[in-house]
């Protein structure tokens, strides 16, 4: 429901809807970064993730994702903006415990932790969620049966399919 939201928003914004180049490079370095944390998670070696960065991987996958990339800081922004809007807001003690539990999730696994990198991500996170629940307030969504062949997530792809087709310099459409 909170995807379907998301998109309905992010289609009533102006198609010409200027993004700042510095703000696409952040989220798409933040969105490649995700993918090979995600692929090491699921196992992908050292060595394999070692062949995955590379400038030119980088930049094509910036070409592949750039739309999913502009209508994930196009959602962003327009989400900021309603809670702003409706005063929606969450309490700093949330937010605070949040990631506390992600700091020990991360001492358990011997991870580094960093704070001052993870609260925000964690703020705009819980904000996100705290707008589309008062949205989801107000809506009225019909549930659908996703056409076979469908993407199930914002990347259109997994991230496995899309590292191998960065490898194989395939573009994935």
């Amino acid at each position: 429901t909170h995807r379907a939201l998301q998109k309905a928003l992010v289609d009533s914004l102006p198609a010409d809807m200027e993004i700042p180049v510095s703000l696409v490079e952040k989220v798409t370095k933040e969105r490649f970064a995700l993918m090979l944390a995600q692929m090491r998670e699921q196992g992908t070696s050292d060595d394999e993730l070692r062949e995955i960065v590379s400038q030119e991987n980088y930049e094509r996958y910036s070409k592949i994702s750039m739309a999913m990339t502009l209508a994930q800081i196009k959602g962003d922004l327009a989400l900021r903006a309603v809670g702003q809007q409706q005063g929606l807001s969450v309490p700093q003690s949330e937010i605070s415990d949040e990631v506390m539990v992600l700091q020990a999730q991360a001492m358990q696994r011997g991870e580094s932790f960093k704070e001052s990198e993870v609260r925000p991500k964690v703020e705009a996170q819980l904000e996100k969620t705290v707008v589309l629940d008062w949205l989801e307030g107000f809506a009225s969504v019909t549930p659908v049966k996703p056409k076979v062949g469908a993407p199930e997530d914002l990347l259109g792809i997994s991230p496995e399919d899309l590292a191998e087709s960065i490898q194989d310099g395939k573009r994935v459409s």
